[in-house]
């Protein structure tokens, strides 16, 4: 608003009002000092104020505080050199507090201040530039504490439904065999029917705290939920990322199936983030012969010559095994790493 302003006074009441062509020129550099370069800094010294204090520092990097302080400070200074000083014109301020005036009472000419002020300016504001990279270790931070947490309530659920409850069952078969050896009428009859109970129910507790450990698991077709996934913003926003998919759109998987497929390609795509330093991935699939074959490839550093498996990764080949298909990490010509899963397509048990 203010600049439309100054082009309507600047280039249309001015010309007709002034009939020379510098006090023209003056009077318009002047009115755009004032309408736009005073307001103009201060408000983007009042904006980077608030978010300094309302975004950066919760984020606890005093160094960066201090930066944008500096910074703020310096867009003041330009407040006051860039859009105080203007040459002189024949209205107030103008008339009184200007270019030459200034000069003539402090010795420096303003340019001269507007320059170390933009000098200030630009350090500062590289040096801060660090918030992104603290932003985005905070990410990969919660992206790997997440990964963590869902890791073990899989592995969680796991033992539960392998170990606990098949125990249980058994040990409520055993109580079902020893009521037929017993008095249907007598006291420990009752006593092992009670028992008969008390194990179902602790079976039916059990499988409900196992579904509560999972999570929910996809019911869309898995081109949709592989491009949900993709699209992540927590990916798309430190690595480009290329999807091709050479399955039909409705495509499914069961849900159970699905879910672990979509897992190993978040730990996969996770990975790249937290370790390669890639610039791009790529992600296909497509059906053949009856399997599914998944690809995650990545341009990054590749993988370290003495490889750990640490847990993300054995959990990725558990999830495989589970899905009756092999999954294999493997360099790519010195550079980046092809994570590539094959799995049958349809469950076969």
């Amino acid at each position: 608003m203010l600049l439309a302003i100054w082009i309507c006074v600047g280039f249309f009441a001015l010309p007709r009002l002034l009939a020379s062509p510098i006090a023209w020129h003056d009077t318009a550099e002047a009115l755009a000092r004032y309408s736009l370069g005073l307001f103009g800094a201060l408000l983007a010294a009042y904006g980077l104020r608030q978010q300094t204090f309302r975004r950066i520092a919760p984020l606890n990097v005093p160094h960066i505080v201090n930066m944008l302080r500096i910074a703020g400070l310096a867009l003041l200074m330009y407040a006051i050199f860039g859009g105080l000083l203007p040459p002189p014109v024949p209205f107030f301020p103008g008339n009184v507090l200007n270019a030459e005036t200034f000069q003539h009472a402090v010795g420096l000419p303003p340019a001269l201040l507007q320059a170390l002020t933009g000098l200030v300016l630009a350090i500062t504001f590289i040096r801060a530039l660090e918030i992104f990279d603290v932003e985005t270790a905070r990410m990969i931070e919660a992206m790997e504490q997440q990964q963590i947490l869902a890791a073990e309530r899989d592995h969680i659920a796991r033992d539960l439904h392998d170990g606990v409850i098949q125990k249980v069952y058994t040990a409520g078969l055993l109580v079902e065999s020893a009521q037929q050896h017993t008095a249907p009428d007598g006291p420990a009859a009752n006593r092992l029917t009670t028992a008969v109970t008390v194990l179902n129910d602790a079976i039916g507790d059990l499988r409900r705290n196992i579904g509560e450990l999972h999570t929910t698991p996809p019911d869309d077709a898995l081109p949709i939920a592989l491009r949900r996934l993709v699209d992540d913003p927590r990916f798309r926003s430190l690595v480009d990322i290329t999807l091709d998919l050479d399955l039909s759109e409705t495509a499914r998987l069961s849900p159970t199936r699905a879910a672990h497929v979509l897992a190993i390609v978040n730990e996969a795509l996770s990975n790249v983030v937290r370790h390669a330093q890639a610039r791009s991935v790529r992600v296909s699939a497509l059906v053949n012969a009856g399997r599914l074959q998944l690809r995650v490839q990545d341009d990054g550093l590749g993988l370290p010559q003495n490889l750990q498996a640490g847990y993300g990764l054995r959990n990725m080949h558990d999830r495989a095994r589970l899905l009756d298909g092999r999954l294999e990490v493997s360099p790519v010509n010195g550079k980046g790493t092809l994570v590539a899963l094959d799995i049958p397509w349809k469950d076969a048990r």
